[in-house]
């Protein structure tokens, strides 16, 4: 499955703002991750990709849900993990 967005500016944590585009995000499936000392079961894993320069590399981002995003992977075209973003914790109201 795939979902397309439209953006009307796209910033990104090692460049300066994309300008208007779309991105294909592709879910690829559930996982459990533990972070910020708790564990979120059922994470949506999607792969995004920035359809206007696919040669920049793709972004994996999981979403916990009742949280949101948890968990950004920055991935070169070549395969290298350029970083990693993790949630760090989380107070409850």
């Amino acid at each position: 499955m795939s979902i397309v967005f439209r953006t009307v500016v796209e910033t990104h944590l090692y460049a300066a703002p994309l300008g208007a585009g779309t991105q294909t995000w592709t879910f690829e499936g559930h996982e459990t991750l533990t972070m910020a000392g708790r564990s979120f079961p059922n994470a949506c894993r999607f792969k995004v990709v920035n359809d206007a320069q696919p040669s920049f590399g793709t972004t994996v981002v999981w979403a916990a849900p009742g949280y949101g995003p948890i968990q950004y992977k920055f991935i070169d075209v070549d395969g290298t993990v350029r970083g990693v973003r993790t949630l760090a914790s989380v107070t409850e109201p």
